[in-house]
């Protein structure tokens, strides 16, 4: 749908919805939540914080359609292919669902620069996606993991899940993945750390792309684990090809993103920084994973 005609269907809603003697004396959701908190926002300080934040739901909706305009559409791609192909096995339905669920999440904190609630959100999907994995792995394992005891939550935490992909690829116990590094880093703004950076719900100057990146990335890694898990057993890749073919523009939209790191890359290194090559690690190296890290002096030359 285009944008004109996405706005004029939302004015020919309003219109009916106006005439309507039902609603009639009714106030649209926004501008009760406008009127509530711009009464109250002036004498407490956290409501004039969440009244900003509102405020500036508008503004970043208009981004999706400026800076981002197929952002929508192909996040809604990702959905659509988990709600048609997360079916038969009910472990995979439970993960599909709650995948198009953390997706509505993280797009509503991403509405008012929630990057706290993103990070919670991306490790969420992270989660669902070695889940998926596991069970490709060994698809006896969804009816354990299906029992839900305080045993099997071990079992089927991230270190778990990752210390048996790790085994199933031959990578040393020395070493760890990007992936676990990556978990780390979505974990680091969950916890309450004395030195711990949380950033500012609604700031200006939040990473709205860098988020938008993340939710169409590990969307884009739980449907390509579930088009693992399907095709499992498919000896000509046929079934692969075919659903893979369901997420062009998922897989289009990373490229996009991609070309934007370029830009991260260069902020980083005003700050005398450098993104580190997404590759298997010494664990001993980077004891609590992966960051951006100090540029060499060579690098700053």
């Amino acid at each position: 749908m285009g944008l004109m005609k996405f706005l004029s269907s939302l004015i020919g809603s309003q219109k009916s919805e106006e005439s309507s003697e039902e609603n009639s004396d009714s106030l649209p959701p926004y501008e009760a939540l406008e009127t509530m908190f711009s009464m109250f926002a002036p004498k407490f300080r956290y409501l004039t914080r969440i009244h900003n934040d509102l405020r500036r739901m508008g503004y970043k909706s208009f981004r999706f359609y400026t800076e981002i305009p197929f952002f929508p559409q192909t996040i809604d791609e990702g959905c659509t292919f988990l709600e048609k192909n997360c079916v038969g096995e009910v472990a995979l339905q439970k993960l599909g669902a709650r995948s198009v669920e953390d997706v509505e999440r993280f797009v509503k904190a991403l509405l008012i620069g929630d990057s706290a609630t993103c990070n919670d959100v991306a490790r969420d999907l992270m989660e669902i996606e070695a889940l998926i994995m596991d069970f490709s792995l060994d698809p006896n394992r969804m009816e354990l993991w299906l029992e839900q005891n305080e045993t099997v939550a071990k079992d089927f935490a991230f270190g778990a899940l990752n210390k048996r992909l790790k085994a199933a690829i031959n990578i040393p116990k020395k070493y760890a993945t990007p992936s676990y590094s990556e978990y780390m880093m979505h974990s680091e703004h969950l916890h309450p750390r004395a030195n711990g950076r949380k950033p500012p719900l609604g700031s200006q100057t939040d990473d709205f792309q860098d988020l938008c990146f993340e939710l169409s990335e590990h969307l884009l890694r739980v449907c390509t684990a579930t088009i693992l898990f399907l095709s499992r057993d498919d000896k000509d890749e046929t079934l692969r090809e075919a659903l893979t073919s369901e997420i062009t523009q998922l897989f289009s939209l990373r490229e996009f993103f991609v070309e934007n790191l370029a830009q991260l890359g260069e902020s980083l290194a005003e700050h005398g920084l450098k993104l580190p090559t997404r590759d298997v690690y010494l664990i001993s190296d980077y004891p609590t994973g992966i960051r951006a890290i100090p540029m060499e002096s060579d690098d700053k030359k």
